[in-house]
C-alpha cells in the first residue's frame, strides 16, 4: 500500500517499473472545504488565540518553538509538551492542552 498526497504521472511511472499489479484510487473528498481558517504570523497573537481555547493541539516542526509556547501554559496542569526527549507513551485524550 501506498499513500502521498501528491501523487503524479513519475510516481505512477516508477511502480510501472516494480512489475507489481497496483490498483490507483484519487480520493477526492476534500475535509477542509468550506473550513474558515485564520493566519496568525505573531507567536505573541497565537498564544493569545490559544488562551482563550478549551482545549487545543498545537502541533509544531520546531522543538524550540513548541518549548517557547509550552512556557506560556506551563503551570497549567492539563497542559503536556511532548517533544523528541518524551520516552513514554503519552495518551493525547488525557490532556485537553498539547504541545507538540
Amino acid at each position: 500500500m501506498c499513500a502521498d498526497a501528491d501523487i503524479n504521472g513519475i510516481c505512477l511511472q516508477f511502480l510501472s517499473f516494480t512489475a507489481k499489479k497496483f490498483h490507483f484510487i484519487n480520493n477526492t473528498f476534500q475535509h477542509n472545504k468550506n473550513v474558515e481558517a485564520k493566519e496568525i504570523h505573531d507567536r505573541d497573537n497565537f498564544i493569545i488565540a490559544l488562551q482563550e481555547l478549551d482545549a487545543f493541539l498545537c502541533c509544531c516542526d520546531s522543538k524550540t518553538e513548541a518549548q517557547l509556547i509550552y512556557k506560556h501554559f506551563a503551570d497549567d496542569p492539563d497542559c503536556i509538551l511532548i517533544t523528541s526527549d518524551t520516552d513514554e507513551y503519552v495518551n493525547l485524550d488525557s490532556h485537553k492542552l498539547t504541545v507538540l
